[in-house]
């Protein structure tokens, strides 16, 4: 098992997701709002921008783990 295909979970899949660690580079921004490709926006999210400290959804599947697919960082 790597971590780098996520495997060690047991879930293979999140090998794309550690891809958003790229994320915490975007260091000349005060604050950044991620959305996965897949997302589907159907309001205003202009209040995701008004957090003031990192935060996303909580995973249906791992409750203790946050969704990665939306997520707010500063």
């Amino acid at each position: 098992m790597t971590w780098r295909t996520g495997t060690w979970l047991c879930r293979s899949e999140l090998g794309v997701t550690f891809t958003k660690l790229h994320c915490w580079r975007l260091t000349q921004y005060k604050k950044c709002v991620f959305l996965d490709a897949d997302t589907m926006v159907l309001g205003n999210i202009d209040d995701l921008f008004q957090r003031e400290e990192l935060s996303a959804a909580p995973d249906a599947g791992w409750p203790d783990c946050f969704n990665s697919g939306v997520f707010v960082f500063v």
